[in-house]
């Protein structure tokens, strides 16, 4: 009979352990965008319905280009608070990441708006804005 009763402590202490996992975990929202360069210059807004951390902005292109891109954080506020958070000139490049230095907290309405110039008219980039959720 003790070690039944062992046993089920042991149970239940793994059992708390794997639970308080799952309950600390992150939960990380990701939105994507693809466009083809040659048909247009990418412009996408990922508007936020709840409190949120921005995480990272990523992007992805098919072959090497040579374009400008731009993430601002565009304010429910209105443009009177939209602040360019990045511009960068990419040269034969096929990937860009922006990682906030501090946080960049986006309340009910914020968006963060990219954009990928299509001056060479070349390749596809794939974006991924990744944020986790404050609550």
């Amino acid at each position: 009979m003790k070690i039944l009763k062992n046993w089920f402590v042991v149970s239940l202490l793994l059992c708390g352990l794997f639970f308080t996992g799952i309950a600390n975990a992150a939960i990380i929202i990701t939105e994507t965008a693809t466009q083809d360069l040659t048909a247009g210059a990418l412009s996408s807004a990922t508007t936020y319905g709840g409190r949120s951390k921005l995480l990272q902005v990523m992007l992805t292109a098919s072959e090497a280009i040579t374009e400008t891109v731009t993430v601002v954080f565009d304010s429910v506020r209105g443009s009177n608070y939209d602040t360019v958070l990045a511009t960068e000139d990419l040269s034969a490049a096929t990937s860009y990441v922006l990682r906030p230095c501090g946080e960049c907290i986006l309340d009910v309405g914020d968006a963060i708006a990219v954009t990928c110039t299509n001056a060479n008219v070349t390749g596809t980039v794939y974006l991924t804005i990744q944020s986790e959720p404050l609550y």
